[in-house]
């Protein structure tokens, strides 16, 4: 695989970026990638590589599955899946209606194949969460070794890259002020987003040699009377 033709330029990334500054700082060589395909993703084993997103585009078979069988409250869901014998009804049992679950099982199915072909992992653990709520409201870190994350309705995952933080404020109590005005984003840093039906592999803490470099990451903002984010996460078990 040539890995040239695999990256987009990271211009396509949607992000916000905090106001310029007259001098502003250099910034670090980028620790993240981007790429269009999902042989891709191997790109998370790079040194210095700590988010690889996979764009691709929405599934039209899950957007039906969830337009008759989205909850009408929110849901969190969490699976033991044996890659020999994946099984997900145990997910798929809060969702309601009875339309043909095919499509979405299909979604499961390729993202337990996906990760446990970059993890070699012999089970996996699948969490599935519907709701309107922020899970994980604040930038922070995960003592884990690779996470793959999916958004198949509602804003994606927001990262930042490791030369844009100041490691110093991440985590702290609910006194602590908005990541956006505790420290915590260095002058011209960018708020990264995935998109829906994006994939993206996160490193964590416990990945080796990467402590103290693990994906800064949170839950994105969500508008008064939003509709339900879907999402799902897959971790090594």
């Amino acid at each position: 695989m040539n890995r040239s033709d695999t990256f987009v330029d990271k211009g396509n990334v949607a992000s916000i970026t905090t106001p310029p500054v007259a001098n502003p700082r250099p910034y670090f060589p980028s620790s993240f990638a981007v790429t269009e395909s999902a042989a891709g993703l191997e790109r998370i084993f790079d040194d210095g590589v700590s988010v690889c997103i996979w764009r691709r585009p929405a599934d039209i078979a899950v957007d039906a599955y969830l337009d008759k069988a989205m909850p009408a409250f929110g849901l969190e869901r969490t699976a033991r899946i044996s890659i020999a014998d994946p099984r997900f009804d145990e997910l798929l049992g809060g969702f309601h209606g009875s339309p043909d679950p095919s499509g979405i099982v299909f979604e499961l199915g390729g993202l337990v194949d996906l990760f446990a072909s970059l993890t070699s992992a012999d089970s996996i653990g699948v969490r599935l969460f519907c709701g309107n709520t922020r899970p994980c409201p604040r930038f922070h870190v995960d003592r884990i070794g690779l996470r793959m994350v999916c958004t198949w309705r509602g804003p994606g995952t927001e990262w930042i890259e490791h030369g844009a933080v100041n490691r110093h404020f991440l985590g702290g109590g609910a006194n602590r002020p908005p990541d956006e005005r505790s420290g915590l984003l260095l002058p011209g840093a960018q708020i990264h987003q995935m998109r829906p039906f994006d994939i993206g592999v996160f490193k964590g803490e416990l990945w080796p040699t990467n402590g103290n470099r693990g994906a800064v990451h949170r839950s994105p903002w969500l508008p008064p009377l939003a509709p339900p984010r879907v999402m799902v996460t897959l971790d090594e078990l």
